[in-house]
């Protein structure tokens, strides 16, 4: 065989090589899409009655006001999903509360909650966290934010 012969098979070989691998994934992709679309969107978030989470609200700004380093890890993922909530239903305009929390989040808490939640960054845009399966902004999930009833 010739030696132009030889080039042009294994470059053959090498792109069919790429497409059944590009293929793969796609077809990965899709199935992932389709099974988080199957997902009943009832089944998202942690319920939560209006007034426990106004009270949440109001609590977590009482906590995450001072710099005192007093707060929990479950401070953290609380902080986390109500925030989302507020961004999820755009309710950050509805309460001044609710746009107090929000901007001290983004202003002053959101870097420390990335660190101490040890996320990282992920699709949609959001942080995500495996050691505690919450993400931060993102996607709707089951748990990373509340279902206000």
């Amino acid at each position: 065989m010739e030696s132009k012969t030889i080039c042009r098979l294994l470059i053959l070989i090498v792109v069919s090589g790429i497409i059944c691998c590009c293929q793969s994934f796609g077809n990965a992709i899709f199935e992932a899409n389709c099974y988080v679309h199957q997902i009943k969107t009832d089944t998202l978030g942690i319920p939560i009655k209006a007034a426990k989470f106004d009270t949440l609200v109001n609590t977590l700004l009482g906590k995450f006001r001072t710099t005192d380093s007093s707060k929990s890890i479950d401070d953290y993922l609380s902080l986390v999903r109500v925030v989302n909530t507020i961004e999820f239903e755009d309710l950050e305009h509805k309460n001044e509360n609710y746009d107090e929390l929000s901007n001290l989040f983004f202003k002053k808490c959101l870097e420390t909650t990335i660190k101490v939640t040890d996320a990282k960054i992920s699709i949609g845009l959001g942080y995500y966290s495996k050691k505690y399966d919450i993400q931060i902004g993102g996607r709707k999930t089951r748990n990373n934010f509340y279902k206000i009833m």
